[in-house]
């Protein structure tokens, strides 16, 4: 009689899933185990039971047919791995349920462990080339051991996939906030802008303010508020040293002096230096702020830097278009441009008086 106590193979105990535990997705990687023998449900369930790979612990999900597979996965998000029986309803089930997973689905992140109780069935180089899976497993050589590494395995895939996915998910956000901030006229629509896209990078709501750091003609630097979410509104245009509240002020004075950003659990203060203006923009949110990839949120910073600038350019072509350069009034240019725009709107009722004032130029000189 053969021994397989080194085979460490999958004992099937009663021993029920604590139900109670709350799940927070970050903490927990979503397991999905189909399958329509009730034993590999409950033989999956005691091996992995209390188990943490990788920084985390698990959660499993259950379904006994491909179609109660498909309707989890419709409901479900961030589930990382599917232990997936080939023959349930039908011999190639499990097969189809993959094409439905990749091509209507659309989960191209989820990784898929197939496992088989008819070995020889479907052929496994076959399956392994035609279907984008990361194992496929006869369920007799599927020891604890075995089960263990290909599910670590399917993780750390999974954990690939997702870093990609999410700098191209940041870096089309960075192309499109670049796009957008780059139509915005006036420092204030920028600066609104600003948190509207960061709020996007993020992927979740934030409200917040922006202070904009100006040279003052006495010499001094002063950081005026810009822009603000709901929370701050009351704020609006007032000096940053007119918020009562000495840690975001100490963070914003903090990034500017750095000249970087600084990301805490619930808030942050992303920097973004220009060489025309400097903005510091905090922000705040009610859960857990992700963490981006740092290289994709400096790429960001950079990004709004270099758009502050422009902006700062086109205001100062603007002065010197439409302000009169001795008084700081408007100029003819304005005058005619403002005055186009009233006629156009209302034609009816319209007077023009022209003063002229002998001498001006050397009066003011």
């Amino acid at each position: 009689m053969t021994d397989h106590s080194s085979d460490d193979f999958l004992e099937i105990i009663e021993d029920a899933e604590d139900a109670t535990e709350d799940i927070k997705p970050e903490n927990f990687w979503k397991i999905l185990v189909v399958d329509d023998d009730e034993e590999v449900h409950r033989a999956t369930s005691f091996v992995l039971k209390n188990l943490e790979l990788l920084g985390k612990k698990l959660h499993l999900l259950h379904a006994y047919s491909a179609a109660e597979a498909r309707n989890v996965l419709e409901k479900e998000t961030g589930i990382a791995g599917i232990f997936l029986d080939v023959v349930m309803e039908h011999n190639e089930a499990g097969l189809e349920l993959v094409e439905v997973i990749r091509d209507d689905l659309k989960l191209e992140d989820v990784r898929i462990i197939l496992r088989t109780g008819q070995p020889g069935y479907a052929p496994e180089t076959e399956v392994i080339t035609r279907y984008d899976i990361n194992d496929y497993r006869c369920k007799n050589e599927l020891t604890q051991t075995r089960l263990l590494t290909s599910l670590v395995t399917a993780l750390r895939s999974y954990q690939q996939i997702n870093t990609i996915i999410c700098s191209r998910k940041g870096l089309s956000q960075i192309i499109e906030a670049t796009s957008e901030l780059m139509t915005q006229s006036g420092l204030h629509n920028f600066a609104a802008g600003i948190i509207k896209q960061l709020s996007s990078f993020f992927s979740m709501s934030l409200d917040g303010l922006i202070a904009v750091r100006l040279q003052q003609l006495d010499g001094n630097e002063n950081l005026n508020i810009v822009a603000t979410g709901k929370k701050y509104q009351h704020l609006l245009n007032h000096d940053l040293k007119d918020l009562d509240d000495e840690r975001i002020l100490e963070l914003i004075n903090e990034a500017i002096k750095k000249q970087e950003s600084i990301l805490d659990k619930h808030d942050a203060v992303l920097f973004f230096g220009g060489k025309e203006q400097t903005i510091a923009a905090y922000v705040t949110a009610d859960q857990m702020l992700p963490e981006p990839e740092k290289d994709l949120l400096h790429l960001f910073c950079q990004n709004i830097g270099m758009c502050s600038d422009n902006l700062a350019l086109i205001e100062s072509l603007n002065q010197q278009v439409y302000r009169d350069q001795t008084t700081g009034l408007s100029n003819r240019n304005q005058f005619v441009d403002n005055f186009q725009k009233e006629f156009d709107d209302h034609r009816e009722g319209k007077s023009l008086i022209v003063i002229n004032i002998d001498h001006f130029n050397s009066l003011v000189e």
